[in-house]
């Protein structure tokens, strides 16, 4: 357990992308052009540094700079106005940057599962929307039962699937009444839970 926080030191695992370059503009934001043979695959929020730049050498060998992708091909840096004119040549190497992941406490997350100011549930199937609240609300009603039976029911143990389902609309009531602060449904969906 990493706590509150961890500091991610690779969000992906991917080895650092890199392009050559066809074009820097001198505008604010500046934007970098690279060859159309290849992708540079760089996404919106990337971090990258400079090389063999010629002409606009102001960029080789700075520090990291946050990139806003605008095409396969092309992407903005900062204000590039005061700059030396882009004359050829240039790589543009992506960075990884450490950034710091934060988390919630498995006990939250259970009551909550939904980040602060955060999206929705996932909805794997866009034919049942709220699928996922009451499979979630169903799990811990499951979880509530293995805790005070010491093991999971058997498959198809018809008392045991009304012991969940009563837990179920137990947790839900009792979340509804906490307001914002936990997920509950409006309604317990009695086939879902089976």
């Amino acid at each position: 357990d990493f706590g509150d926080s961890f500091t991610c030191r690779d969000k992906d695992g991917e080895e650092p992308r890199s392009a050559i370059l066809a074009g820097i503009t001198q505008e604010a934001p500046g934007t970098v052009h690279t060859h159309n043979d290849r992708r540079h695959g760089f996404q919106d929020g990337d971090w990258v540094t400079f090389r063999e730049v010629q002409g606009m050498t102001e960029l080789n060998g700075s520090e990291p700079r946050q990139i806003n992708v605008t095409g396969p091909y092309s992407f903005t840096i900062e204000d590039t106005s005061g700059y030396s004119p882009y004359l050829r040549e240039g790589i543009v190497s992506q960075v990884k940057v450490p950034h710091t992941m934060r988390f919630f406490s498995y006990e939250r997350s259970c009551v909550q599962p939904r980040p602060e100011g955060g999206p929705e549930l996932a909805v794997p199937d866009l034919s049942k929307f709220g699928r996922s609240e009451q499979l979630h609300i169903a799990i811990q009603a499951l979880l509530a039962l293995r805790e005070a039976r010491g093991a999971l029911p058997a498959p198809r143990d018809e008392a045991a699937v009304g012991e969940v389902l009563r837990i179920a609309r137990e947790l839900n009531e009792a979340r509804r009444k906490l307001g914002d602060d936990a997920m509950s449904v409006e309604e317990l969906d009695g086939d879902v839970v089976r």
